[in-house]
């Protein structure tokens, strides 16, 4: 059973949960979508730019370390 105080705690929270869901709701309203992708684009474009394929696949590494975490 919970005490009195875990009680409080709990009534608190869901009172909070319904402002923080209200406050979701209107944050989600004013996000300009068309101009968060446009930053991403940007920022995808730019990692492309700038992106140097490794050597390796990366398995071999992968497999050593997955030996070591064995011992």
């Amino acid at each position: 059973m919970p005490t009195e105080q875990e009680k409080k705690w709990i009534e608190a929270w869901k009172r909070a949960a319904v402002e923080l869901e209200r406050i979701h709701d209107e944050e989600l309203a004013q996000v300009d979508t068309a101009s968060t992708l446009l930053v991403l684009e940007d920022v995808f474009n730019a990692a492309l730019e700038n992106y140097e394929p490794p050597e390796t696949s990366g398995l071999v590494e992968m497999q050593r370390f997955f030996f070591r975490a064995r011992k």
